[in-house]
């Protein structure tokens, strides 16, 4: 005889590892009944070949993405101000020069 279904609430972390669980094709429920059967030892090990991801690594995962993206950003900006100071730099020199002759010509007349 057939047992009622079991229900039950997942935190968000706790939904997030186990769509990280998720086979090609299987439904979260089918993955849950599967890691359940698993834990339980009624599951045959050749059939789940599944490697699994603990919360930790996958906030690592998040982490190193965010990382990444931070630092990205980041050396964008400082190339960016970087060319900007070069330029205004430039300038400067130019217009040092320009007032230099201008102020030689008019002190020799």
């Amino acid at each position: 005889m057939s047992k009622p279904p079991i229900s039950f609430r997942l935190s968000d972390d706790e939904w997030l590892l186990l769509e990280s669980n998720q086979q090609e094709g299987e439904s979260i429920s089918l993955t849950a009944a599967r890691l359940l059967r698993k834990q339980l030892g009624v599951l045959d090990g050749s059939i789940d070949k599944l490697e699994t991801k603990n919360l930790n690594q996958l906030i690592q995962d998040r982490v190193d993405e965010l990382r990444s993206d931070v630092n990205s950003y980041v050396n964008n900006r400082v190339n960016e101000l970087l060319s900007r100071i070069e330029n205004l730099e430039a300038k400067s020199r130019t217009s040092r020069r320009t007032s230099s002759k201008t102020t030689s010509k008019e002190t020799e007349t």
